[in-house]
């Protein structure tokens, strides 16, 4: 989760550097074989929702065979996530709409034309 919990000037090189890694293990035991980014997303816990929309086209268009975004909705503030209730309340936030379904900007670029109204 690029952002949300990493030190970018740390530990996350960024997703060319992670995948070219990734790649040339894979090109030597298995070069056919798939990367997929089972799970990536950005909090807007911060109210960053033009963040989350970049970060979204960015992951969209690194050099992977899939990509999954973490949630479409927000968790329910009533809800306790896998460490306990409000334990980060940045786990509370990385849906494309609010926990009672109100878009955010990535949920409205989405549903007014897709990936190109985002690109724009």
């Amino acid at each position: 989760f690029p952002g949300t919990w990493d030190s970018e000037q740390g530990a996350w090189g960024g997703w060319d550097m992670h995948l070219g890694e990734m790649r040339k293990v894979l090109d030597r035991y298995n070069p056919g074989a798939e990367i997929w980014i089972t799970e990536t997303g950005y909090s807007t816990w911060r109210k960053d929702e033009i963040e989350q929309a970049r970060r979204f086209m960015v992951a969209l268009n690194v050099d992977a065979d899939r990509m999954y975004w973490y949630a479409w909705q927000d968790v329910p503030p009533d809800v306790a996530v896998q460490e306990g209730l409000w334990f980060d309340p940045r786990h509370y936030h990385l849906g494309a709409v609010s926990h009672d379904n109100q878009p955010k900007l990535l949920a409205r670029l989405l549903t007014e034309g897709g990936i190109d109204r985002l690109a724009d």
